[in-house]
């Protein structure tokens, strides 16, 4: 019986440190410590956008234009939008874009090894790696792009905005988890320098610093920030680089993508066990 008491209450005190302890210790110590300074100096490196897309037409048009329309200098971007051998108006889209150059594999080769690829076309030091459906504000660019100036920094993330949220389904309860999830990224990459797992629709990262993700890895994002890490260098959020996506209410895929996430945290649990 008593074992079975201490079972209980530890199991409790763990649950507790997860969702009440830690977040409050977060955000207490970040009261007290000093937000990663930008280095006065070069602020805005030339930029690489890398874009895995797979029948994007819906979307592919407005997050072009959400980039080229951003605050940021033209000459210093560039875009490689890999197409996943699409099947519908996604490449004539892209093509209308001049700047953009288009990849277009002849067969379904999935978003981790299109990005190793671009990755390896892209000119330029530091890479974004960004999903088709998600918009950029236009100051996304300059907010993520500024703490490379700092060498100490590997990996910034952006800040996710939900919209059009519906009041039915799992939109509402997943848009609250997300808040307190950006809050705590927020907090650990202040306090310590190691946010742990970047929002993958969006964020920078050092191509020095980028390790190929192993092709049949489902959550990449994490195991590049993890590679960061490693590296000693710094992974930080900024809340004032804003994407936006839309969430879906539909409980079964939103289901689909939690048993996605939670299997590639298994993959990055054994990658990362030492």
């Amino acid at each position: 019986m008593l074992a079975l008491q201490i079972i209980f209450w530890l199991s409790l005190l763990s649950l507790a440190h997860t969702y009440i302890f830690y977040p409050l210790f977060l955000k207490i110590a970040a009261i007290f410590t000093a937000t990663p300074s930008v280095i006065a100096g070069e602020s805005q490196p030339a930029v690489s956008i890398l874009i895995a897309a797979y029948n994007e037409e819906k979307v592919i048009k407005e997050k072009l234009e959400s980039i080229f329309n951003s605050d940021y200098p033209a000459d210093k971007i560039e875009v490689l939008v890999g197409s996943d051998a699409s099947t519908d108006q996604t490449n004539k889209i892209i093509k209308t874009f001049p700047q953009v150059q288009l990849i277009n594999f002849e067969g379904r080769s999935g978003k981790v090894k299109i990005i190793n690829h671009l990755k390896s076309l892209a000119k330029h030091d530091v890479l974004i790696l960004t999903d088709a459906n998600v918009l950029f504000d236009k100051n996304t660019l300059t907010e993520l792009l500024k703490h490379f100036s700092n060498p100490e920094i590997g990996l910034v993330d952006s800040h996710m905005q939900h919209i059009k949220q519906k009041s039915m389904g799992v939109s509402k309860a997943e848009n609250t988890y997300i808040r307190g999830e950006v809050g705590i990224k927020y907090n650990e990459g202040k306090v310590f320098g190691k946010m742990m797992g970047p929002f993958g629709g969006c964020y920078a990262v050092r191509k020095s610093l980028y390790e190929n993700v192993p092709e049949n890895f489902l959550v990449d994002d994490f195991y590049i920030n993890m590679k960061v890490l490693k590296k000693g260098s710094k992974a930080i959020s900024e809340i004032k680089a804003l994407v936006f996506e839309e969430v879906p209410s539909d409980w079964k895929i939103e289901f689909k993508r939690k048993v996605r996430i939670a299997t590639g945290s298994f993959q990055n649990l054994k990658a990362f066990s030492h």
